[in-house]
């Protein structure tokens, strides 16, 4: 179907209420769930369920500009954390049916649950980094140029991160209200990302590291490592620290010295090359930290926007998306034959 062969003569627009009194039942399952932060349930019932009125207004085209910006954006950091909690669910239920070279053929696995687990863990990924990314948007937003280089319709969490990383100054003898929430939200999320000492050093580095290989390169670019428990006949499997990993390298074609059957003690190369927790672990732990840097940001967030009131068009921020617009010639991909 071509756009010429659909009717463009109107006589009626459908669109999302632009004024409501009570949530969607999207956000009530998600907050009922506990899969999006209180402090996003609370700032979406402050905006009165993502009201025109309540954000930026809808009396002029600028003001309409950020008010369904906005409310796309809220909608989606909600989405993301939902997908990232189906796709987990699906990793629990694909982890037991996967390949087990321990039991003897033919062993009843399926042949596409290890394809479709790692599959579903490279979603998880993308879709838990790309909560931050849409975070650090509403940052450019509602607090307009206090993060450096952070610019509304481009903005990163990387962007975020350089500026967390750097010390708070605030030299400022009066501080203005848009200066304060930034620097709450510097004091507040500096701490989360750069951990300075305990195993969750350098989280999201690895983190973004990973969505970063596996978006581009595809989800079998990465190195599983199957273990056996010591409690139990179970199986777990672990993923590298590093990248590119090819453990194949330390291979060698020579007879081993070592005679059949005897253990071999692997702990100190395993406790250097690989996380220390599993797969299915580490994806419960990715979650629940980006929910905890979201919702300690949404705070801050949800802080500006009852001492504001509601969210100005700026003409920083107009000018930020309108810096951001791309367009493109492409009408349609030829028929096939």
């Amino acid at each position: 179907m071509k756009l010429q062969d659909c009717h463009m003569q109107l006589r009626t627009v459908l669109t999302a209420p632009l004024e409501r009194d009570e949530p969607e039942p999207e956000w009530s399952n998600a907050h009922e769930s506990e899969i999006i932060p209180e402090q996003l349930w609370n700032l979406y019932r402050s905006t009165r369920y993502l009201s025109g009125s309540a954000l930026a207004g809808m009396e002029t085209p600028q003001a309409r500009m950020i008010t369904v910006y906005v409310a796309r954006l809220m909608r989606s950091v909600r989405e993301c954390l939902v997908d990232a909690s189906e796709l987990r669910e699906q990793m629990r239920q694909l982890s037991p049916l996967q390949y087990d070279p321990r039991k003897p053929y033919p062993h009843e696995f399926d042949r596409e649950a290890s394809r479709r687990h790692r599959s579903a863990f490279r979603s998880l990924l993308v879709n838990l980094l790309g909560s931050l990314d849409v975070f650090a948007d509403l940052v450019a937003i509602i607090l307009p140029r206090r993060v450096p280089r952070l610019a509304a319709g481009r903005a990163t969490f990387t962007d975020m991160e350089r500026w967390l990383a750097k010390p708070n100054q605030v030299t400022a003898a009066v501080v203005t209200p848009h200066e304060h929430h930034a620097s709450e939200l510097h004091n507040r999320l500096s701490p989360l990302i750069f951990v300075v000492s305990g195993p969750e050093r350098d989280w999201l580095p690895l983190l973004r590291m990973y969505r970063n290989k596996v978006a581009h390169l595809g989800h079998e670019s990465y190195t599983q490592f199957g273990l056996e428990h010591i409690s139990d006949d179970g199986l777990s499997f672990f993923i590298p620290r590093s990248w590119p990993f090819v453990a194949e390298q330390y291979a060698s074609s020579e007879v081993s010295p070592t005679p059949s059957g005897r253990l071999v003690d692997f702990s100190d190369v395993l406790t250097r090359w690989l996380m220390h927790q599993d797969l299915e672990e580490y994806s419960e732990g990715a979650i629940r930290k980006v929910r905890e840097v979201l919702g300690v940001g949404f705070q801050v967030l949800h802080e500006a926007y009852v001492q504001l009131k509601s969210i100005s068009p700026s003409q920083q921020v107009l000018e930020d998306l309108e810096s951001s617009k791309q367009s493109f010639e492409f009408e349609y991909f030829h028929s096939a034959g």
